[in-house]
């Protein structure tokens, strides 16, 4: 009898112990790129990643204004209809644009340069969509690819 209660004890215990994950839960895990982007928004320009909804348009000098202007001028249109509350531009000094492709308000420049060095996988024109404090997607976009850049606009 004390042989079968000991088996049927081990075998609580057994299932017990394997049961119960001992990893961390993917949510307590940061993000990497988020937590890049985060600090370099708060040491740049004193400001997060927002709860809500939000768009970052990242402009770098990894590409030409050649490549970039025509993207730009895409994205004028495509963001058309969006609050400006709901995105942010954030320009590299380094790129010499056109005024009438920045927008009067919403946008930061880069005066450190620091975008450009960013570990982020970023080109010329950037786009990071954020929600719950987080990157939620990233997208580099292509002069001679057009349309990819809706999806990520649309909530």
């Amino acid at each position: 009898m004390n042989r079968i209660a000991l088996f049927i004890f081990s075998g609580i215990i057994l299932t017990t112990f394997f049961s119960c994950s001992t990893k961390p839960s993917t949510e307590s895990i940061e993000d990497p790129n988020t937590e890049k982007f985060s600090s370099y928004l708060m040491r740049n320009f004193e400001d997060s990643i927002p709860f809500e909804n939000h768009l970052f348009i990242l402009i770098t000098a990894k590409d030409s204004p050649q490549n970039i202007i025509p993207i730009l001028s895409r994205l004028k249109n495509e963001m058309s209809g969006i609050p400006k509350t709901k995105y942010t531009m954030i320009f590299s000094s380094a790129i010499q644009l056109p005024d009438s492709l920045k927008p009067k308000s919403g946008s930061y420049t880069d005066w450190n340069l620091e975008i450009d060095k960013l570990d982020l996988n970023l080109a010329g024109v950037s786009i990071i969509k954020t929600s719950n404090n987080r990157i939620q997607e990233q997208l580099v976009l292509d002069k001679d690819v057009f349309g990819m850049e809706k999806k990520i606009l649309s909530w």
